[in-house]
């Protein structure tokens, strides 16, 4: 919960590089799913796929845990 009283949901997030057919999902969390997907594409810049492809990477979907 933050200083809001806003509770954090848990998503994965998939992400797609259609160039290398390519697919990587990651577990994140977030107080909205914009806030999840902005969490998520910060966690995904951190893997090495991202840093060897950094430009053909999308994120397709995001799923919230239930």
């Amino acid at each position: 919960m933050d200083s809001l009283g806003r509770t954090m949901k848990n998503y994965h997030a998939w992400f797609q590089n259609k160039k290398q057919n390519t697919a990587i999902t990651v577990a994140c969390d977030g107080i909205s799913e914009t806030h999840a997907q902005a969490r998520a594409w910060l966690k995904f810049m951190g893997t090495q796929a991202f840093r060897e492809d950094e430009s053909n990477w999308e994120l397709e979907a995001l799923d919230r845990n239930i």
